[in-house]
Order: C-alpha cells, then structure tokens, then sequence
C-alpha cells in the first residue's frame, strides 16, 4: 500500500533512508508558500532501521539551525504511528465531512468514530511489537490544536489532487491481516474513501494496490 511493488525501495534503497515525522499545520497558499497555522513546528528524525547514526545528527544540526524543531527519536516507528493515528482518523472524517478539525471534534459521534479507528490501528501496532496506548489516550483527550485548520486530506480533496489513501487507511488494514488483528471500522472508512476519489476521479482506475479480503 506504501510502495506498490516496491518501485521505491528499489529506486532509492533504504540505506538512504531518514524517517521523519513532521508535526505542523499547513496549507499552500501559492505554488512554493507554505502558511504555517501552528507556531510550534518540529520534524523528528530517526533511522528506519537500528540505531541512530551521524546522518541524522547532522540533519539534526542543520535543521536546528531553523526555526523548525528536529528532535531525534529512539524509536521512529512509535513516532510514525502516533502520528498515523490523528492521519487516520480526524483528517479521514474531515475530508469526508469537509469540516475543520475543531468543527469534527466537538462533534460526539465523530469523535467516537475518530477513537475506533485510532483504536484499531493501535491495536494494529500492538501486534507489531509497538505499544501507543498512552498516546492514543492523549489524543482522545485533548482539544483540537488547530480548530480551525484543514488537514492535509480534506485540503488534497479541495484542490483535486490525489489523496493518499492507500498510504494512511490501506497501510493499516493491511498490516492488520499480517498480525491477525481485525480492523472493520478502518475497513468501511477506507472502502468509502477510495471510492469517492475514484468518482470524482482522484484515485486512479486498475490501481496497483488492492486490499486482500478480510480473514
């Protein structure tokens, strides 16, 4: 669902790999201006795979040389599923329901649906060795950082460019049947996700990607 037949891995490799998380709210004014919504901005570097090496300190430095933040983390998976969790659920439900994150949240049942779907894809990885409760506790408990900010999906959908799917709800069912851990909700999200792209043409026909039907 990331890399559909590996035509990434095999291009760049993942030896030139950095993982980053990046966690600020954005929208582009223009082709090259970016506003920035949030004042705290940071992008958390770590490497995919094993310790963190010299490559990412000196990404670090530079970085830290700007205005951004660039912690480094242990662990960059944890990183990305935290992160994957606000991606899958509010910005999904946003798009879907062309609403803010503040107009979402203070919404009951869309915050109950926001919590089952980050729940499953906790659950998910969980059965990969990651445990995000604490983190998913968080979320559900916090106001909207942004109230008024478009996410990243509902802004996509707007402009009418491509969506990333496949790579935010397809990523969790899937990895979802490699562990044997369910994940109906994310399932009917995703299913009616991909479908509104495909009609209003943002999701292209006889895509590689097809999620395997569940055990």
């Amino acid at each position: 669902s990331v890399d559909p037949g590996g035509r990434i891995k095999a291009a760049i490799g993942p030896h030139r790999a950095i993982g980053a998380v990046i966690d600020a709210s954005t929208s582009m004014a223009a082709p090259g201006v970016v506003d920035h919504h949030q004042k705290d901005r940071a992008v958390t570097l770590g490497e995919p795979m094993g310790p963190n090496g010299a490559r990412v300190r000196r990404l670090a430095d530079a970085l830290g040389e700007t205005d951004i933040a660039a912690p480094v983390a242990d662990d960059i998976r944890t990183a990305v599923w935290k992160k994957l969790l606000t991606n899958a659920a509010v910005s999904q439900l946003c798009m879907l329901t062309r609403s803010t994150i503040g107009r979402l949240w203070e919404d009951p049942n869309l915050r109950a649906l926001a919590g089952a779907i980050m729940g499953e894809a906790a659950a998910v990885a969980a059965g990969c060795g990651i445990d995000i409760s604490d983190e998913l506790s968080r979320r559900l408990a916090v106001k909207a950082l942004s109230p008024l900010h478009k996410p990243s999906t509902l802004q996509d959908f707007e402009a009418g460019r491509p969506m990333e799917i496949d790579q935010i709800l397809g990523v969790i069912a899937e990895i979802g049947r490699l562990v044997g851990q369910p994940t109906p909700t994310v399932d009917r999200i995703y299913a009616i996700e991909r479908r509104l792209a495909e009609n209003v043409g943002l999701y292209p026909a006889g895509a590689s990607f097809e999620l395997p039907p569940a055990g």
